[in-house]
């Protein structure tokens, strides 16, 4: 994913974004899973929140 090169005092650092494609499969999956189920949880809190009142 990452490759750094030197030349003298200079660092070249280069990224090969075909490495971090399992990452953003696995983000956007899970991310849509926990996105859908947090809001819940947040509306869910809300609610009882307005009910102790």
């Amino acid at each position: 994913m990452i490759r750094r090169t030197l030349n003298g005092r200079q660092h070249h650092i280069e990224l090969d974004e075909r490495g971090f494609q399992p990452v953003l499969t696995w983000a956007e999956k899970y991310g849509a899973f926990w996105g859908a189920n947090l809001e819940s949880l947040g509306e869910f809190l809300m609610h009882e929140k307005s009910d102790e009142r």
